[in-house]
C-alpha cells in the first residue's frame, strides 16, 4: 500500500483473537466466603442455626405454659436471648437469655451489650416475650447496635436480628404489634424466621468472650 508521492506504508495489524485478555463473566458471590445464619422467634421456640448445624434450639410446650411454678420452664426460656458468634467460622462464643419478665434480671441488658467485643457477630432474637420490663435505656441501646424495631417493641412481639458490634446489621424480622387492650394472655404474634448470610472475617478479629457470659 502506497501513500500519495509513492511512500509505502504498513498495513494495520489487528490483534490476535487468542492473545486478547479473557474477559470473565460476572459470577455470584462465594457462598463458602459466607456463614448462613438461620434464626427463629417464636412463643415455643428459639432456633439458631449456622452453616447447617443446629447451635441453639430453645423449646416449650402448652404444659410448660400451664405450670404455675415462677420458674417453670416456660418462664426460664422466656425473654431475650443474646447469642454471640465467631466472624470467622460461625462458632458460638457464649449466649445469655435474659428473663425481661423479671424486672431485676432486666436490667442487665445495658452491660450486657456494652461488654461485647467488637465484630463479633451478635444475635438478638425473642421467645414468647422479650418487651416486658425492657427500659427506655435498653431500647434506646439496642436501637444504637441497629435493632430498628427496638422502641416499637410490644407485648409478645416476636424478633430476630443479627449484626455485627460496632458494624453493620445483616438482617431484622419483627411481628406487628398485638393489641394489648384486647389481649387477656391468649394471643401470641406469628413467628418470624429470618436467614442472612455475613461474610467471614480473618482469624484474630474479634472473638473475645465477654467475663459476665458463658457458653451453654
Amino acid at each position: 500500500m502506497k501513500e500519495a508521492g509513492g511512500v509505502p506504508t504498513k498495513k494495520p495489524t489487528q490483534p490476535c483473537k487468542h492473545l486478547l485478555p479473557r474477559r470473565e463473566s460476572p459470577s455470584a458471590p462465594n457462598l463458602q466466603d459466607a456463614i448462613n445464619i438461620i434464626v427463629k422467634s417464636s412463643v415455643h421456640q428459639l432456633l439458631l442455626i449456622v452453616d447447617g448445624t443446629t447451635v441453639a434450639n430453645v423449646t416449650s410446650t402448652e404444659e410448660d405454659r400451664k405450670d404455675p411454678a415462677v420458674f417453670s420452664r416456660w418462664q426460664v426460656t422466656t425473654g431475650l436471648h443474646v447469642l454471640v458468634l465467631s466472624p470467622r467460622d460461625g462458632r458460638l462464643l457464649f449466649r445469655r437469655m435474659l428473663m425481661t419478665s423479671q424486672f431485676g434480671l432486666s436490667q442487665e441488658i445495658p452491660s450486657l451489650l456494652m461488654s461485647l467485643t467488637r465484630g463479633n457477630i451478635l444475635v438478638i432474637a425473642i421467645k414468647n416475650d422479650g418487651a416486658l420490663n425492657l427500659t427506655p435505656t435498653a431500647r434506646s441501646l439496642l436501637q444504637s447496635f441497629g435493632v430498628k424495631t427496638a422502641h416499637a417493641l410490644r407485648f409478645r412481639n416476636n424478633l430476630a436480628w443479627v449484626g455485627t458490634v460496632g458494624g453493620r446489621t445483616w438482617g431484622e424480622a419483627a411481628t406487628p404489634n398485638i393489641d394489648e387492650r384486647g389481649n387477656h394472655g391468649v394471643l401470641w404474634s406469628s413467628p418470624v424466621v429470618l436467614e442472612v448470610q455475613v461474610p467471614r472475617r480473618p482469624s484474630g478479629e474479634g472473638e473475645r468472650r465477654p467475663r459476665s457470659c458463658s457458653v451453654e
